[in-house]
């Protein structure tokens, strides 16, 4: 249970990420206001811990439509617009609000960005000094030098073999 948890709220910490990004690039756009909501749809969605948790971590109420192919209903729509034949859907939206505070919300997301940080540390970084020079990878790797003297970094990691080619 533990895991599953800790992989929802990390969907959830990765969305207020790019929130806080945009909220970030936008704020010197005249009118612009940070979301008040925001609605989701898709398959994760089907999942209510999910849309309580993305509520409590970005601060802001979560609007779902329990309706599970919105993807083809949006194509109906758009279809629908470009013959003027109005399709309206009446689905009922859930409304996920908020419970946490502030100050929790902030002081969780910070641990988890400094757990994120953390576990950067775990893989060893090698500095790889021939054929590539100033490539970091974290991974087995080598240069790989073919029969006709072109060289290629090969990297082997998380069930992966990539030959890159170099140009050093």
């Amino acid at each position: 249970d533990d895991l599953c948890r800790a992989t929802l709220e990390a969907v959830c910490f990765q969305s207020r990420e790019m929130l806080d990004a945009m909220n970030q690039d936008l704020a010197s756009c005249p009118g612009f206001n940070p979301l008040a909501s925001i609605q989701v749809d898709g398959l994760m969605t089907t999942n209510s811990l999910l849309l309580e948790l993305q509520a409590d971590i970005l601060g802001i109420e979560v609007v779902h439509k329990d309706f599970k192919e919105m993807t083809v209903l949006g194509a109906a729509i758009a279809a629908g617009a470009a013959v003027k034949l109005p399709l309206l859907p009446s689905h009922d939206p859930n409304y996920y609000i908020p419970k946490l505070g502030q100050e929790k919300r902030d002081a969780r997301y910070t641990r988890w960005k400094e757990a994120v940080q953390r576990s950067m540390q775990w893989a060893k970084t090698e500095q790889h000094g021939s054929g590539c020079p100033g490539m970091n990878v974290i991974a087995q790797t080598q240069v790989v030098v073919h029969n006709n003297g072109a060289q290629s970094f090969e990297w082997k990691g998380y069930g992966l073999k990539l030959l890159i080619p170099c140009d050093a």
